[in-house]
């Protein structure tokens, strides 16, 4: 009997991983209100909250492969600066910056390219101080709350370039 009662505890402790819910899906440049959206609708287990407008800025393109979904939006916020805070089964997502003024844009490389992953920088012209930055996501756009106007853009690439030796 004790051997039962251990087989079927095994049983419940190895299969409960299993029901947990999974998400696949490619998202190609649509808004991160419409990919949260996506989620939330097929989402039986979790209730995702978020402001619709406040996010709508924010572009997303992604794969989320195989992933439960608190992990399918942390992965479509990326660099992005937004909160995600998870309390059972409840999920708010929220853009704790809610300057009314967004930099917005997209970095390309020298050959026209979307740069992925750069920094972006927002300085103060008067004195070219750091006021605030962000991180360009997969296809190069990015989005900065900043409520002062008139500022300067510094961009740093952090992928490796081939470095040329004369021969």
């Amino acid at each position: 009997m004790k051997k039962i009662i251990l087989y079927l505890f095994l049983m419940l402790v190895v299969s409960t991983p299993l029901h947990a819910q999974r998400v696949t899906r490619t998202f190609n440049d649509v808004s991160m209100s419409e990919a949260l959206k996506w989620l939330n609708e097929r989402s039986g287990e979790y209730n995702i909250s978020f402001l619709y407008n406040e996010l709508e800025d924010f572009r997303v393109t992604t794969t989320v492969k195989n992933k439960s979904v608190p992990d399918a939006i942390q992965q479509l916020i990326g660099f992005y600066p937004i909160k995600m805070t998870v309390q059972g089964k409840d999920i708010a997502v929220e853009c704790p910056l809610r300057e009314a003024t967004r930099y917005k844009g997209t970095v390309l490389d020298e050959t026209g390219q979307p740069l992925p992953y750069a920094n972006v920088a927002l300085l103060s012209p008067r004195d070219s101080t750091v006021i605030t930055g962000g991180v360009t996501n997969e296809s190069g756009l990015f989005v900065i709350p900043c409520d002062q106007s008139g500022v300067l853009a510094r961009i740093t690439d952090q992928r490796e370039r081939p470095v040329r030796h004369p021969l």
